[in-house]
Formats: structure tokens, C-alpha cells, sequence
């Protein structure tokens, strides 16, 4: 593609010539635009195809910076992780791994957050800006008598769009990164200014309340301690809240870079999610909610496990023995059991797994051996389309016993078999009906209705024939 591109032809003509699609060709064409390390890795399969156009994108606003993420990836992929999948699915995140992997190697900025004291005195943005910055951590402690550390500083939209005019401003999903050091130092003089301002207009505004409050207690009685007391905490509470707007973005923006991924074998990771799907210990003390681990320890773990049930034959008078009885232990000796199984775990693969096997006696232990009145229906999480249970059900079935098959596919042809029988009784009483009705006779015959066939809320008892 390469050589016939520079021998002239155009997108339709090579298409033309190989009997490709066109839009074949032009994704090969767009894999020349990129880097050359990065189309080594798009010949590897280490950058998906999906992520040419991201990777075009950075490439647009800094070849440096998408040459420095294709090296990442490289690393990365050398060391067994597959950074490159998250260039398609989260380019932002990618870029803000590659920036802290590499810190120097190029000037790079989040747009989003807060800029701390440190941060704006690194880029000695001059006299002026320091004497306005000073200005705005004096106002601030005067408004804020609980503030901790100077005013938060941030770029606002009005900033960015210079930056897009620039065109240094790189824009992936939620993450907005400024390229130029240059255009980056008039932006956060721009963001010092307007918080002095802003300060300066809130200092006004306070002092505005206070002597409005000074004349109204002079043309009448004085505010109480008490009174005075509760002023102030809502004035402290507005101002907590005027703070909670600014912190909760610093917040998003943390978890984001901090949370997005993982480390699958981290045992904090597997306790969040084993221990969070399978709930409390005891039951909400108002008796509300589904109490997963006591269910799957009554309608499952007592039902797998020898230790949790007792069989005993009995005598008959005639010294025969009779049919065995099997009973099962209280629920919560199981449920004794479940947390001592699942707290056993001391690796994340190995809690996983626990987890994975308590839920599987649940959903697949046959309840018929308990009375209607015990069964339940199955505790798995529900999820968005139903992912949760389809791969439950894909890591799971694989370890099944074929005892466990053989008697789901009898009882499922028991069941079919039970309705055709009451099908064919049916059909019978009809024909038996009109016939009667033909020579004005009613037949003594009765009709069979309330058909469920389902054995999983009936016992196996083959009703009498009409």
C-alpha cells in the first residue's frame, strides 16, 4: 500500500488495482500516518485497529506524545500487560499512564483539577502573579477561618477554549491535557486572576452581610449567643458547600486515574466483590432485603455437602429394611460453614474461586429434596443483559458432575412427558364433551386444569386419571 501510494495512485485507484473495499484501503493508508513503532504494534496485535484513531488524534496535537504512548505500550506488552486494549477503550487514561511512566520527557498538563501552591510556583509565572496569588490565599483564610492551604485554582472553559485556538489542547473522553508550556503559563496566570477576582467579589459580598446585619441589630434587639452561633455555622456550611462543588471534580478526576484498573490479583480487590456479592452476616434487623449467604447456605451448601445431612434407613415391623430418610442440617451450622470456607482464602484467584463455588451449590443443588415451602429461586447478582449470570453459568457448568446433567435432562423429559399425558387427557374430555352434547347427554367426565408441568414447584406425583 505503502509503495503504491507514493508510485501515485489514489485511495480509489488502489483499491481498483487490488480489488480491495475502499474503506480497506484507507485503514491501511491511516496505519501509514501513524508513528513507526506504533504500526509495529498494530502488526502484533498490541494496538488494536479500533485504536488507529485515537492514536491519530494524540498524534495530531503531539507526534512527540503519541510516539512516547506507542513506547509504553511496547514496555508494557514486554512485561506481560496488555496496555494497548485500553487505548481503544480509554485513550485518556492510556495517556495519563504514559505521562507518569515517562514524567519530563515532554511538557504535558491535566486541564482538569486543582493547581496546588507547588505547582504554580514551579512555573514562575512572575511578579504580579505572585503578589496576586498571596493576595488570594490572605482572602481566602479571611473567608474560610477552616481552611486548609491556599485557594483551589483551576482552568476554566474560558481558558480551554484559547488553548483550542492554540491548538494545544488534546481532548480524549475526560481528559484534557495542554501541550505547550508556553500557552499552559498565560492560562494559569488567566485562572489566578479570575480567582482573585473571585475572592475579592465574595469578600465584598461578606462584608456587605455583616453591615446589613449590624443595622438591622441596631434598630432592634441583638442577636443571642445561640442566634449568633447559628449564623455562622450556616454561613461555614455555605461555604463547605461552595468547596464541595470544586473538591468532588478533583475527586472524580483521582478515582479515575487512580481506580480505573486494577491489579486482578490484589486480595483487597477480591474481598470488595466476594465479600460484597455475598452480603452481611445476619439479616437486616427490619427483615427486609434478600440475605444471600444465609439463603445459599439453606437452599444449597447443606444440600452438596455429606457433613451437612444425615441418612437413616428405618425398620419395618416385618424386620425389613425400609426406604432411607435423608434429613439436612440447620441452616446455620451451613451458613457456619460458608464463612469459614470463604474466609479460608489467601490469595484473590483463590478467593474468586470460593466465592464461585458457594454461589454454583445455590444455583444448580436440585431443591426438589426440600419441601415447596423451603425452595428458593437462584441468589446470582442481577446484572445489565444479564452478563452476570451468562458468565457465571460459562466459568461454572464446565465443572458439573454428569450425575447432575443426567437428572436435569430426566427431569426435563419427565416434564414433557407429564404434559403431553394432560394434553392428551384433555383433548379426550373435549371429544367426549361435543359428543355428549350431540345427543343432549352430559358425559361423567372430569376436566383437568391448572396444567403447570413445572417439577421445580411440584413434587414428581402423576395425577389420577380423569
Amino acid at each position: 500500500m505503502q509503495k503504491m501510494l507514493a508510485d501515485g495512485y489514489s485511495v480509489d485507484g488502489a483499491a481498483t488495482v487490488l480489488g480491495w473495499h475502499k474503506r480497506r484501503v484507507t485503514a491501511r493508508q491511516r496505519i501509514l500516518e501513524l508513528p513507526e513503532a506504533a504500526q509495529t504494534l498494530v502488526g502484533s496485535g498490541e494496538i488494536a485497529v479500533g485504536a488507529i484513531d485515537a492514536l491519530l488524534e494524540i498524534q495530531a496535537v503531539s507526534p512527540k506524545l503519541a510516539t512516547l504512548v506507542a513506547d509504553v505500550v511496547a514496555e508494557a506488552s514486554a512485561q506481560g500487560n496488555a496496555l494497548g486494549e485500553q487505548l481503544a477503550r480509554d485513550p485518556g487514561w492510556l495517556v495519563r499512564q504514559a505521562l507518569s511512566h515517562r514524567p519530563g520527557e515532554l511538557f504535558a498538563a491535566l486541564a482538569s483539577g486543582t493547581l496546588y501552591e507547588d505547582q504554580i510556583s514551579e512555573l514562575k509565572l512572575g511578579k504580579k502573579t505572585t503578589a496576586l496569588y498571596a493576595e488570594a490565599k490572605t482572602l481566602h483564610g479571611q473567608l474560610d477561618r477552616y481552611a486548609y492551604g491556599p485557594p483551589p485554582v483551576r482552568i476554566a472553559e474560558a481558558e480551554l477554549d484559547q488553548a483550542r485556538a492554540a491548538g494545544v489542547l488534546l481532548e480524549l473522553d475526560r481528559t484534557q491535557v495542554i501541550l505547550d508550556r508556553g500557552v499552559y503559563r498565560e492560562l494559569v496566570k488567566a485562572a489566578v486572576a479570575r480567582t482573585v477576582q473571585e475572592l475579592r467579589a465574595r469578600a465584598q459580598e461578606r462584608a456587605s452581610e455583616q453591615r446589613e446585619r449590624k443595622s438591622a441589630s441596631g434598630a432592634g434587639r441583638e442577636r443571642t449567643p445561640r442566634e449568633q452561633a447559628d449564623a455562622e455555622h450556616r454561613a461555614q456550611a455555605r461555604e463547605f458547600a461552595r468547596r464541595a462543588h470544586l473538591v468532588n471534580l478533583d475527586l472524580g478526576a483521582a478515582l479515575l486515574d487512580g481506580l480505573a484498573t486494577v491489579d486482578p490479583a490484589s486480595i483487597d480487590v477480591a474481598r470488595f466483590f466476594a465479600f460484597g456479592l455475598l452480603g452481611p452476616e445476619a439479616s437486616h434487623y427490619l427483615g427486609t432485603g434478600d440475605h444471600v449467604a444465609r439463603t445459599i447456605a439453606a437452599n444449597g451448601i447443606r444440600l452438596v455437602l455429606d457433613e451437612q445431612r444425615t441418612t437413616t434407613t428405618p425398620t419395618l415391623k416385618s424386620g425389613q429394611p425400609g426406604k432411607p430418610k435423608v434429613s439436612y442440617g440447620e441452616p446455620e451450622q451451613a451458613l457456619k460453614w460458608l464463612w469459614k470456607f470463604v474466609d479460608g482464602a489467601k490469595s484473590a484467584g483463590e478467593l474468586y474461586g470460593r466465592a464461585l463455588v458457594v454461589f454454583a451449590c445455590e444455583h444448580y443443588a436440585n431443591q426438589l429434596a426440600l419441601p415447596n415451602s423451603q425452595r428458593r429461586g437462584s441468589v446470582l447478582p442481577r446484572s445489565h443483559r444479564d452478563t452476570a449470570r451468562k458468565a457465571f453459568e460459562r466459568l461454572t457448568k464446565a465443572a458439573l458432575p454428569g450425575s447432575h446433567r443426567e437428572l436435569a435432562r430426566a427431569i426435563e423429559r419427565e416434564a414433557r412427558s407429564y404434559r403431553d399425558r394432560i394434553a392428551a387427557l384433555e383433548r379426550h374430555a373435549r371429544a367426549a364433551a361435543a359428543a355428549t352434547d350431540d345427543v343432549g347427554e352430559q358425559p361423567d367426565v372430569d376436566l383437568v386444569d391448572d396444567v403447570d408441568g413445572d417439577l421445580c414447584d411440584e413434587d414428581l406425583e402423576e395425577r389420577p386419571a380423569a
